[in-house]
């Protein structure tokens, strides 16, 4: 899994590329990412951009569900975009879309972030 990260206004974008899956020990490393990013600055939201990640297992969901915790601890808006079609099914079939808002596009999610605010 490759991470990079920038900025749009308040929030932090966080491009994932590559598949969110394997033991928990190595999708840590995705939450330790986020939380780093947000103690250095002071952004009002994550974004998860997925539209390079070609798979997510249970322990890749329960990696964004303690990203989602977080962002919700730290009264943080969240919202993942570019979701493939397997990856979204998994989202649907475990409920995780219900937790976040998930969008088509970085515009509407970003657009949906400013509303919140």
């Amino acid at each position: 899994m490759i991470l990079s990260d920038r900025q749009s206004g308040s929030t932090c974008i966080i491009d994932v590329v590559g598949e969110i899956i394997g033991t928990t020990a190595r999708n840590q490393h995705l939450n330790t990412y986020i939380q780093k990013l947000v103690e250095k600055s002071n952004f009002e939201a994550i974004a998860l951009n997925l539209e390079e990640v070609e798979a997510v297992d249970s322990y890749g969901l329960g990696v964004i569900i303690q990203i989602f915790k977080f962002a919700k601890e730290n009264n943080l808006g969240f919202v993942i975009f570019h979701v493939n079609k397997e990856v979204l099914a998994t989202f649907d079939l475990t409920g995780i879309n219900e937790l976040s808002l998930i969008f088509d596009s970085e515009e509407e999610a970003l657009a949906s972030l400013s509303k919140t605010s």
